[in-house]
């Protein structure tokens, strides 16, 4: 894992790096649909735009939203997992659980729907849209681990000398949630990628010009035939993505050994 660590990170610095050199992601050129060369890394698309400088502009927009919208839904959760399992089985826990079922029983991409209808396409709504998927099911692991760390002898002794709930959930069971939250948000990034880049897919995503890795999938349709790097590239950077994620998923539950 730590070798694939200072690979991100390399990876990372060459990206940001490569911002200073890689031209204007909005400039168009006559130099339309050229194949992959030395001036042009990863082609250029139908409006003369390089390939590779889009790629790196859509980042913000594809992984930076995602794990935005990642850590609002794994702080909700939390805020929301606590308190139900230490309210277990009276009524405001099972309200909390309720509603978290509730949200379970949609379509998963029938809420966001609604949210991007009303509130519109910027990176806000994305991010709540992404928080609000994700957020349910994320309760239910953290409420799980949270009752697991509620029995034990630490906790009865805090709550033996007269420790309230807040004092218990914030000073004893919210740490001992830290290598949990941290796996599940390496584990739930690769929905939230995914999540994200079917909205550009639909036409909801972040709006043109601006690029995105899903809207850069869904640009290539007419064309990726005739210039299959236009889906090779962003399909490559979104798998990419996913496969970094799970690969430093598995070394860390390995080292946290986090339950399944």
């Amino acid at each position: 894992m730590n070798r694939l660590l200072i690979a991100l990170i390399t990876t990372a610095a060459l990206a940001t790096a490569a911002v200073a050199w890689l031209p204007d992601p909005l400039a168009l050129s006559p130099a339309r649909l050229e194949a992959p060369s030395a001036a042009h890394p990863l082609g250029t698309d139908p409006l003369g735009r390089d390939v590779a400088a889009r790629i790196v502009a859509g980042l913000p927009g594809s992984l930076g939203l995602a794990l935005a919208g990642l850590g609002a839904g794994l702080v909700a959760a939390l805020a929301t997992a606590l308190p139900a399992a230490w309210l277990e089985g009276r009524v405001a826990g099972r309200a909390l659980d309720g509603a978290a079922q509730a949200l379970l029983s949609f379509p998963p991409l029938w809420l966001p729907l609604v949210v991007l209808a009303l509130a519109g396409r910027g990176a806000a709504a994305q991010v709540l849209c992404v928080a609000l998927v994700l957020w349910a099911d994320l309760h239910w692991i953290l409420r799980g681990e949270a009752r697991r760390v509620l029995a034990e002898p630490f906790v009865e002794g805090a709550r033996a000398i007269g420790f309230g709930a807040p004092a218990i959930l914030l000073r004893d069971v919210a740490p001992n949630l830290a290598g949990t939250c941290l796996w599940l948000g390496l584990v739930k990034l690769r929905a939230a990628v995914m999540l994200l880049a079917t909205f550009a897919f639909l036409g909801l995503g972040t709006p043109p010009p601006a690029p995105s890795w899903g809207g850069m999938v869904a640009e290539s349709r007419d064309w990726f035939l005739d210039a299959p790097w236009l889906l090779a590239a962003p399909a490559g950077a979104i798998a990419l993505s996913l496969f970094a994620a799970a690969a430093i998923a598995a070394g860390l539950r390995a080292r946290l050994l986090v339950p399944t």
